[in-house]
């Protein structure tokens, strides 16, 4: 895997002045954040964003419940 990740980082480099947009999905605790740290850690961070849903929810003792104790 790291001779892979090699060749995709001189890739990166060749086409810097074309945005690449990579959407990893997969189902919980399929390896999703885990591949994505290892490509994060492979690239120059200056050029790359991370937009990351796993903070999404927020946790159940702070979510707002209705009359009956039950989370909306």
């Amino acid at each position: 895997m790291e001779k892979r990740l090699e060749s995709s980082q001189n890739l990166f480099y060749r086409h810097e002045q074309k945005p690449y947009i990579v959407g990893i999905c997969g189902g919980s605790a399929s390896g999703k954040t885990f591949l994505l740290n290892q490509l994060m850690s492979q690239l120059p961070g200056e050029k790359l964003s991370l937009l990351s849903q796993d903070n999404y929810y927020k946790k159940l003792e702070d979510q707002m419940k209705d009359e009956e104790g039950l989370t909306f």
